[in-house]
This record gives structure tokens, sequence and C-alpha cells, in this order.
């Protein structure tokens, strides 16, 4: 069984597309939820939630990438 479930399926090493899709689905899910419980979102709140969350993400994806990087070279 392949245990890299996370991995595109056309062998490039990439994220799946259907994670990609996944996680760029949660911000109208998180939007409607919010909708559904009379919770009033403002555009500037969703703005820096949406910016915090990417980058959080791009900070691990860096510190990912530069601890590879170093385990790579030794």
């Amino acid at each position: 069984m392949n245990n890299q479930w996370f991995q595109s399926s056309s062998g490039n090493g990439d994220l799946a597309l259907t994670i990609k899709g996944l996680l760029v689905a949660l911000i109208p899910l998180f939007i409607i939820a919010a909708k559904f419980y009379n919770v009033e979102l403002m555009y500037d709140e969703v703005l820096s939630v949406i910016e915090g969350v990417a980058g959080a993400i791009s900070a691990i994806m860096v510190a990912f990438g530069l601890i590879r990087k170093i385990a790579n070279r030794f």
C-alpha cells in the first residue's frame, strides 16, 4: 500500500490536487458555517484570518524546506 496518499497521482511528487482543492474549499465553507450560526464576519476580519493562515503555512513550508535541504547536505 502506498503511504504517500497526499502526493499527486501524476508522479511528480507534488501535493495531490484533491488535497489542494480541499484546502481552498475551507475558506468558503468557513464563511458559510459562520453565516449559518449567525456570526457576523467583516471583510477585514476574514482577510486577516486568511493572511494569518497563509503566513503560517508558508513559514512551515520554508522551515521544512530548509530542514530537508540541511539534512540532504549531510
